[in-house]
Parts: C-alpha cells; sequence; structure tokens
C-alpha cells in the first residue's frame, strides 16, 4: 500500500497523526543556539511503546545572562523517553522529583517547583524556585543548573512566544511530562468537554494560605516546634515555601497535579492534559506546569543526574523533516445531519512538481454544494454550526457538490492558483478545509469539517 494511500485509510478510520511523534521542534537546518549547540530536538525516534526525543536542551532562541547565577547552558545531548499509551496512576501517584520531570517540545528540561533547599534542611518546608531563585532567570524565564541543564520551573515564556501562544485560540502542546500526558500552554477551552466553548485561560486551583505562621502543613498536619518554618515575614514571604500554597478543589480549572481531562485539537476525543498556568497578569501561577504529583504512571528510566536512556535496537525513525512528509489533520469539526463529523484528507503527494494532489472530503450530507478553500494559519472559531480551521487570508478553490454518499473529490491545480497570493510553492505549508451546505442542520444551514496541513516539497 502506497504511502499516501495507507494515510487516507487511518483517515477514514478515524485515526490521525500521533500528537507524541509530530509535537516536537525539529532542527531541520542545523541551526545553533546557546553556546553554538545545535538548537531544539535532532531527531524523534520511537517503538510501539514509547517515543525517544534526542535534544541539546538548547532551544533556538536566545537565552541568558543569569544574574548570580555561575553555572552555564551546555549541551546536554540527553535523550527522554515518553510514554506513548500513558496511563492513570494504580495506586499512589509518584512525586516528582528534583532534576527533569517532562521536556518541552524543543527539548529542554521541565523542572517541578522545586529548588534543592529547605528550611534548616529538614525537607518539610520546601523552597519555591520560582521566587527563591528569581534573580537567576533570564527573559525568558529559565536559567541552568550546576551541569549547564538549561531548564523552567514555570511558563517558557520565549517558547510561547515563539509558537504564538497569545490566547486567540487553543494553547498548542508545549511539552510532555515524563508519564506521557501532553503540557499545555494557558489557554484552553472554558468547557473542558466542549471544544465549542470560548477559549480562556485555564486556572490553577491552588491559592496561597491565609497564615503568618508556619506551624501547620496544607492538609493540616499540626507540626511540633522543631518543624516549623519561619514566621511569615519580609524576608520570608509567603510564597517562598511550596507548603505555603493549599490546594481548593473546584477553585480553578484544574485538579491537582495541575491537569484535566479535557478535548484538545490534537486529541478532538479528549486525554488528560497539564497546563502552565499563570495569573492574569501574566506572572506564574503555582504549580505553573505539573502538580507535586504526577496524574500517570511516569517512565522513571528518565529519572536523575545519571539518567541514559538510550534509542533501543528496532526503533523507527521519524522524519518530520522529510519535506514530503504526509499532510496532518488539526482542529476539530462538528457533527453535522449526516450524523458524523465531516473530516478532510488528501490523495496523491504534497509535490510541487507532481501537482497531483486530490483534496477529499467525507461524512458530510448527500448532494449539497460546497467548496475547498485554503490559508496560511491555523485557527478554530465558530463559523456557521461548525469551526473554520484555516485563517489568515482565505483562497477559494471552484465550487463543487458533495455526492449520493456524502464525500467530495477536488483535484488541487498548483500551477493555476484562485490568486497571486494564493500560489503555492516548494517549502510553503498551507490548511486546508471543506465548507459544505446543510440545509436539515439545526442552525445555520451550514457547516465544515476538520482542517489539514499540508507541507508542500518540490
Amino acid at each position: 500500500m502506497n504511502k499516501a494511500l495507507s494515510f487516507l485509510l487511518l483517515l477514514f478510520l478515524g485515526v490521525t497523526s500521533d500528537p507524541e511523534l509530530t509535537a516536537w521542534i525539529l532542527n531541520c537546518d542545523g541551526a545553533t543556539g546557546y553556546g553554538g549547540a545545535q538548537a531544539d530536538v535532532q531527531s524523534v525516534d520511537f517503538d510501539d511503546d514509547s517515543v525517544f526525543i534526542s535534544a541539546s536542551g538548547i532551544p533556538s532562541y536566545d537565552i541568558g545572562p543569569w544574574n548570580a547565577n555561575p553555572n552555564q547552558a551546555s549541551d546536554q545531548a540527553k535523550i527522554f523517553k515518553i510514554p506513548r499509551a500513558p496511563q492513570p496512576a494504580t495506586g499512589a501517584h509518584t512525586t516528582t522529583p528534583l532534576g527533569a520531570i517532562g521536556s518541552f517540545t524543543n527539548g529542554v528540561a521541565v523542572y517541578n517547583a522545586l529548588d534543592a533547599f529547605s528550611w534548616n534542611n529538614l525537607w518539610v518546608w520546601k523552597q519555591d524556585a520560582v521566587l527563591a531563585e528569581a534573580i537567576s532567570f533570564d527573559t525568558c524565564l529559565g536559567h541552568p543548573q550546576n551541569a549547564g541543564q538549561y531548564h523552567h520551573h514555570q511558563a517558557p515564556v520565549c517558547l510561547l512566544d515563539q509558537v504564538g501562544d497569545d490566547g486567540a485560540a487553543h494553547s498548542p502542546i508545549v511539552g510532555y511530562a515524563f508519564d506521557g500526558y501532553p503540557i499545555y500552554g494557558p489557554y484552553g477551552y472554558d468547557d473542558g468537554a466542549d471544544s465549542h466553548s470560548s477559549i480562556t485561560r485555564i486556572e490553577s486551583s491552588y491559592r496561597l494560605r491565609s497564615i503568618t505562621v508556619r506551624h501547620e502543613l496544607p492538609d493540616g498536619t499540626v507540626l511540633s516546634p522543631y518543624y516549623w518554618g519561619p514566621n511569615v515575614s519580609a524576608w520570608y514571604p509567603l510564597g517562598l515555601y511550596i507548603e505555603d500554597y493549599e490546594f481548593v478543589a473546584g477553585l480553578g480549572h484544574l485538579d491537582e497535579y495541575n491537569g484535566r481531562f479535557a478535548v484538545t485539537p490534537e486529541y478532538p476525543n479528549g486525554t488528560y492534559a497539564y497546563f502552565v498556568t499563570q495569573n492574569a497578569d501574566g506572572s506564574s501561577a503555582y504549580p505553573y506546569m505539573i502538580g507535586p504529583q504526577y496524574y500517570g504512571e511516569p517512565d522513571t528510566d528518565n529519572f536523575g543526574p545519571s539518567a541514559n536512556v538510550q534509542v533501543p535496537p528496532g526503533a523507527e525513525h521519524f522524519d518530520g523533516c522529510d519535506p514530503c512528509q504526509d499532510p496532518v489533520s488539526f482542529c476539530s469539526s462538528t457533527t453535522n445531519s449526516s450524523g458524523s463529523a465531516g473530516a478532510i484528507g488528501a490523495t496523491g503527494t504534497p509535490s510541487v512538481s507532481a501537482n497531483d494532489l486530490v483534496l477529499t472530503a467525507w461524512a458530510v450530507p448527500s448532494n449539497q454544494p460546497g467548496v475547498f478553500f485554503y490559508a496560511p494559519n491555523q485557527t478554530q472559531v465558530p463559523f456557521g454550526d461548525g469551526y473554520r480551521c484555516a485563517g489568515g487570508g482565505i483562497h477559494r478553490l471552484s465550487i463543487t457538490s458533495t455526492t449520493i454518499w456524502g464525500d467530495a473529490r477536488f483535484p488541487l491545480d498548483i500551477s493555476s492558483p484562485p490568486s497571486a497570493a494564493g500560489q503555492i510553492t516548494d517549502g510553503s505549508s498551507w490548511n486546508f478545509q471543506f465548507w459544505f451546505r446543510d440545509p436539515a442542520a439545526q442552525n445555520t444551514g451550514h457547516n465544515l469539517t476538520d482542517g489539514l496541513n499540508v507541507s508542500f516539497c518540490p
């Protein structure tokens, strides 16, 4: 079976691309970052159980300097191992350790809220790195530890800027935890079960306790004087220790692990997901990314400074840099009067010279007019009874009609664009969608499929 035909079959079966393979920011042109290290992710390999992310730990944007920090970021040449079929914890939830607890999509390490210090070294009142180490963060809110591993305890603001995560749409995946669940940026659906609901800043359910003395833990445990922390003061402000926070169920959108089960653009059927949490003013909100424990079962091969994950023999290589890679579905569609959610795909190759790409749509109403269109950007805004997924300057192709079987086909003639601005060239990336009439729909009488991103090769 050829590559394009097998991809189309997967689409008809309701299988989209695997986000744990496609979400990573791959270095396809040898770009370097801080210290001349190869930037972002160097390779993605996988087997049935895990994805293996090989990365320097150095992003492609500028980092540093780090005030009051003697350490310098350096190439870590690390391989992180991400489970492909994450499972909720079946017993006690694993406490996130010091060091890397996940990876951002650019290969930079995710750390939890802790630094390595506590009051009187008793590990009862544990310091919050975001406040205790604030002086040492660069403008991207990251810093290196003693072995040179650059990392974030809080929102990776330069990565969020790089991927355009500004609240206009659902945040993209910005990382994966070592239990295999995705980490999203700060924005999601207000109703996690409804992709039609408004985009909102996803809020933590932790808050600072109303205390002036540190004699009792958030769970109500009363401590003997030996384990008391320092009284709240200007020298020891509220928030300096993670035990200054308490979890209040329902206070925000998220649970005690800083995640929730929700539908997302990459997981339209839903997934458990962590979120980067920020306050209304953009400052970081505890627990920042992942709570004190993982929701799922982490792969502990990643833990500790001596972790040495290797790509196993027989693992497959994911070539995300292939200029003729398969189109990727994105966004979500709603159920139309056919009883299904409309979908878009393609046959042929995304090659400008071959010029044989055929756009296809299915699971839409029969014998109705429709039109394929494309645009440079991805979005997800209500339109008709569904969502417009492509935006930023729309180019409409000729009107077509669906068949009695509820599908449509349209050969894309790259040599004859609908306008000069819509010219498809080598290396360009476009987002396609199909709009169709739906007279039996409940509201507006028209709807759309999901979106299809196509990167064109020579």
